[in-house]
C-alpha cells in the first residue's frame, strides 16, 4: 500500500476543507430535485487513493453542480474489489433515494457515526440499524456478497482490504 508523504497529506487536509463544504452544498441543491426518484443527469464513477474521501469510507457518493451524481471508490489494489464496492453503492443509492432519503441525511449520519468511531473500529454506518439506509445497505451487502462468489472473489480478503485502508487512513490524521 501506498503511503502519502507528509506534504501530501497537507495538501489533501487543505483540499478536504475546501471540497467538504462545497460538496455539501450542491448535494442539498439537487437532493430537493431528485429525492424520491431516480434520475441523475450523469453518472461518474472514480477509483481514486483512500486519503482524497471525504471521510474514512472506501465508498462515498455526492452531486457536483452540474447534478452529476459521482461514486467515489478507494482503490483496493484488484479490479474485482472495486467493482463490488462500486455496485454496493450503485446499489444503495437508487433505494435510499426512492424512500426519500436525502444525501444530507446520509452525509450527516456518516459523520456523525465517524465521529463516535473508536481507533481501530472498521464497522460500517450502514450497519447500525439506527442508519436512515440501514435496509438498502443490507440488501447491498447481500447482493455484493453474491457478486464476489461470481468474481471468484473472498467476501474475507475484501474486507480485510477494507480494513487495512481504514486502519491506514487513521494513522495518516485526515479525520
Amino acid at each position: 500500500m501506498q503511503v502519502p508523504s507528509k506534504s501530501l497529506l497537507l495538501v489533501v487536509r487543505l483540499w478536504l476543507m475546501v471540497k467538504r463544504p462545497w460538496t455539501a452544498y450542491w448535494t442539498a441543491y439537487w437532493d430537493q430535485r431528485y429525492v424520491g426518484q431516480y434520475k441523475p443527469r450523469k453518472t461518474v464513477e472514480k477509483e481514486i487513493k483512500h486519503w482524497w474521501q471525504r471521510y474514512n469510507t472506501v465508498g462515498d457518493y455526492y452531486y457536483t453542480m452540474f447534478g452529476t451524481l459521482v461514486i467515489l471508490v478507494s482503490d483496493l489494489g484488484d479490479w474485482r474489489y472495486n467493482y463490488v464496492i462500486k455496485y454496493h453503492e450503485k446499489t444503495e443509492v437508487p433505494q435510499a433515494w426512492h424512500a426519500g432519503i436525502t444525501f444530507r441525511e446520509v452525509d450527516e449520519f456518516d459523520l456523525a457515526y465517524e465521529a463516535k468511531r473508536a481507533p481501530g473500529d472498521t464497522s460500517e454506518a450502514g450497519d447500525d440499524p439506527d442508519c436512515p439506509y440501514y435496509a438498502f445497505h443490507q440488501d447491498a451487502m447481500e447482493k455484493e456478497r453474491d457478486l464476489t462468489r461470481r468474481l471468484d472473489v473472498d467476501p474475507d480478503d475484501v474486507q480485510e482490504k477494507i480494513d487495512e485502508l481504514m486502519t491506514a487512513r487513521e494513522s495518516w490524521g485526515l479525520d
